[in-house]
This record gives structure tokens, sequence and C-alpha cells, in this order.
């Protein structure tokens, strides 16, 4: 061990203050990343799950209906990278009627086995105390109202998309309803790669996706999941940059927190400094001594900070023991992502800026006259 790493070990730093204020900063950063991220992607999931990343529809058709049939394959859609999956779909607006209560919602027909089986969102089950096996009595609407009896066979978790309350069953039964042949749907769900989930590259995708099949002369049009549900992302995007000044908020207090507690240390120290200097040692050595205390102090309480963090973080993420309100927030519990790359990288820069601010109470050593000090003495 070199000179001033013994004589930094040997000091005794007093600001516990400090390293408690660095803890919790850095345990706030990580719920915030955790959380943040958790919105994210419980949301675009949801939204992947209503439909993929983009849906190839009949330029007279909307989002999420089904009127105008399409063919259940286009291939060229097979000579496009970065589409990883294709399936038919057909959505149709219907009716359910739960005791007294008519609720509009809006059935997806997917390619799975089973008959007059639906799958329901948890906020649907939770209003109304559904379970596996009750019956559902739905009516849709065209010419003539028709009924139909579905059978619950069980839930999926969904944020609350309000417009878009999904009920999941085989796309036999609404081809059927619809009196449309085997090979035709209300539109091609995409799901793009990795690389082309978000939803910036998403949008540049479909558009990619769109321009092909109109080159190729069809009708239909390929729409982006991200830019219908445009304003969900726009939340998020608040969100990021409500976390990303939190981020900075906490930064500035555990920065400032441990500064204070260095000037402490040195103001403390004032007749080590001034024995060290007139044993020859630089104010550049003598600096590096209590920057390895501050940053080391620095390091620690962000770890432990940190590692509070991640545990909370991961017992919310077991348990969704913290709940919202699913009106204001699209979801019924705190969501959490625990992205641990972004929490080393939060780690990280937050120590490097912290030690590099250490360096200004360090200034004050250069003005340290060890001949005063000894006459102090």
């Amino acid at each position: 061990m070199n000179a001033s790493g013994l004589i930094a070990g040997g000091l005794k730093f007093k600001g516990k203050a400090a390293f408690r204020a660095t803890a919790l900063s850095a345990f706030v950063m990580v719920v915030a990343v955790c959380v943040s991220a958790g919105f994210r992607s419980s949301i675009r999931d949801t939204i992947r799950s209503i439909a993929g990343d983009a849906l190839v529809c009949h330029s007279g058709s909307g989002f999420l209906s089904g009127d105008i049939p399409v063919s259940d394959s286009l291939p060229v859609l097979g000579s496009i990278s970065g589409i990883e999956s294709v399936e038919p779909v057909i959505f149709k607006t219907g009716a359910l009627k739960i005791g007294d209560v008519y609720e509009g919602v809006i059935f997806k027909g997917v390619e799975k086995e089973g008959t007059l089986s639906a799958l329901i969102p948890s906020s649907l089950a939770r209003k109304y105390n559904l379970k596996p096996g009750d019956r559902l009595t739905a009516y849709f609407v065209s010419d003539k109202v028709k009924a139909r009896n579905f059978t619950v066979e069980g839930t999926y978790e969904s944020a609350d998309l309000k417009d878009a309350l999904i009920i999941e069953c085989p796309i036999a039964n609404l081809r059927r309803l619809n009196a449309w042949d085997e090979n035709s749907a209300s539109a091609l769900e995409l799901k793009f790669s990795k690389g082309w989930q978000d939803d910036s590259s998403s949008s540049t995708m479909a558009a990619m996706v769109g321009a092909t099949i109109y080159g190729d002369g069809s009708d239909l049009v390929c729409i982006s999941t991200a830019d219908h549900f445009r304003d969900l992302y726009n939340w998020l995007d608040v969100i990021d940059t409500n976390v990303l000044a939190i981020l900075i908020l906490m930064s500035i207090v555990a920065a400032f927190n441990m500064i204070s507690a260095v000037l402490i240390l040195l103001m403390q120290s004032v007749s080590t400094i001034g024995t060290l200097k007139t044993m020859g040692m630089a104010d550049r050595d003598i600096a590096g001594i209590f920057l390895k205390v501050g940053a080391r102090k620095a390091g620690l309480g962000i770890l432990v900070g940190a590692f509070a963090g991640t545990a909370v973080c991961f017992v919310q993420q077991v348990t969704h023991l913290l709940k919202l309100n699913a009106e204001n927030y699209f979801i019924s519990y705190v969501p959490i992502h625990i992205n641990i790359p972004m929490i080393v990288l939060t780690g990280i820069i937050v120590w490097g800026v912290t030690a590099l601010l250490l360096l200004i109470p360090c200034l004050y050593i250069s003005r340290i006259d060890p001949a005063e000090t000894v006459k102090a003495e």
C-alpha cells in the first residue's frame, strides 16, 4: 500500500449524515429508474398483446375494426427484414350482458384451439367477479342482432387502455359469425424483431411495410400501434422526463452532502495537512488522500442504496403490493422492471460525478500554510 492509501485508511470519516444522504439518493434513483422502465414495459407489452407492433388492414377499415376482410396471407411481407411474425386476426365489436349490465368490448379472434372460449382482461374479471368456467353472453349487431355464449377460459393482466377492452377468442368463431371463409381476416398482426419494437422504430418499420405494400399494388395499409396509441407514449415520455429530473436532483443532493462531509474532514485535519506539507508531500498527493476517503464512502453509500432499492423493487415486482388507480395510471399496481445494466450505469455515473465534484473542497488544501499550522500548534 502506498503512503496516500495508508493515510487515507487512517482518517476517520465522521460524515454519517452524508453517507445516509448518498445511500438514500441512490435508493430513490434505483426505484425511479425501475418504475419508469416498468411503466414503459407493461404498457408496451399490453399494446403488443392487443395489436402487435403494427396492423396490416384494408384502407377502408379503421384500427381494431374488421368490416372489410383481407387475405390471411401476404407473401410480400416475407421479403421484409425485421418482421418476426405475421398472424391473421379478426376484430369485432360487441356487447357483453353481465347480469343487468351491458359492457362494450372488442372481440379479437386469433389462431387457437377451442370453441366459444374467451380469455378476458383481469380488469373486467375484477369488475364483475368473473372466473374461469363462467358463461358470458355476447351480442353482435350487423344486419341483425346475433347472440353467442362464451365460456371464460382464463384472464390476462392488461393495462386499462379504456378504448381497447379486448376479449380473445378462437378466430374460427368470428369467421362463422361474419360468414367469411377460412382464409379471411380483419387484419394481419405484425410483430417486429428486437431493435424495432420501441415506439419510434416501430413507426419507421410500419412506414416501410406500408410503402412496400403500396408498391405491390395493394389497397392495404400498415398502421403502427405506437402511432395509434401516441398519447400513451407521450405520457411515458413525460414520466421519463420526470425520472431524469429526479436523477439529476438526487445526484446533486448526494454530491453536495459528500462535499460538505469532505470539507469538514479537511478542516478537522488542518494540522495533519500542514505536517504532510512540511514533510514534502505535494498538494496534489494530499488532495488524493481526501479524494480517496470521499470517493470510497460515496461508492459504499451508492452500493447500499442501490442494493436496498433493488430489493424493494424485487418485492414489488413479485407481490404487486403497491396499488394504483387504473383510471389515472392505466395499470392497477406500480409496475417494476429491474434493469440491472441501467442500475449499474446509473450508479457509476453518480459516483463519477460525485468524485469529480469532490475536487472542489480539495482546493482548500492549497490555501493551508504549514508555517501557520505549526505556529497554531
